[in-house]
């Protein structure tokens, strides 16, 4: 069925994002067909008649362009009601590595937030059609692709509290869907390197609790 919206919509895009923080919708970038793009839209679920609206963002700095990205909403930790995007492909076709957060103060404004690194530790791999997800107040990021046609990349963990990235060698796949149920990590159907142009409609399943097993800081955030 097709919501009906009245007004002005975000128009026809792909490679966007889209997250739920109650009682918004929120989209973010994508490709409009003919270029990529930064904007975000909310559409209040609560509220009938359903309408979108661009929001009028701030920032000292704002994300670029980009598409094929991820989102997530974290709901626990000092990003608690942030939408943290990661990564994606920008306008010159290269893949991204940084991390911004979307927060809505309590005056009404919108504003992004860059998410720091710290500079004594390994960056994250750059990448697009990958997949992120929060368990508690870790963000992973999944599988998805590089610059470089065909590289295995692994899976990375950042620490909200800590701004830390950790990697770990886990499971290969672009354009998939994940899902968490605690410490069990799911994922679902996309493409493997080995075969880039055949969909899978096999289930993974990631044991969090053992792939940290040696790191007891992290382990202890899952429990």
């Amino acid at each position: 069925m097709v919501v009906p919206v009245v007004g002005k919509t975000p128009g026809r895009r792909y490679g966007h994002s889209i997250v739920f923080s109650k009682p918004y919708l929120l989209l973010f970038g994508g490709n409009t067909g003919s270029e990529p793009v930064n904007d975000v839209w909310c559409l209040n679920v609560d509220k009938a008649p359903f309408s979108w609206a661009q929001l009028e963002v701030t920032g000292n700095e704002l994300p670029c362009v980009r598409a094929y990205h991820s989102a997530a909403l974290c709901t626990q930790g000092s990003a608690t009601g942030m939408m943290v995007t990661f990564g994606g492909r920008t306008a010159d076709q290269s893949a991204l590595k940084d991390t911004w957060g979307l927060r809505k103060h309590r005056d009404g404004r919108w504003d992004w937030v860059k998410a720091p690194y710290k500079t004594n530790h390994e960056e994250p791999l750059a990448r697009y059609q990958h997949s992120t997800i929060f368990v508690g107040t870790l963000m992973l990021v999944l599988g998805g692709r590089t610059n470089t046609v065909g590289e295995n990349v692994q899976l990375e963990v950042y620490e909200t509290e800590s701004s830390e990235w950790r990697k770990f060698n886990s499971l290969q796949r672009f354009r998939h869907s994940v899902w968490a149920i605690d410490a069990t990590v799911f994922m679902h159907g996309g493409f493997e390197n080995e075969t880039p142009n055949i969909p899978t409609n096999s289930i993974m399943k990631l044991d969090l609790m053992e792939l940290f097993v040696k790191v007891p800081s992290l382990i202890q955030k899952l429990e």
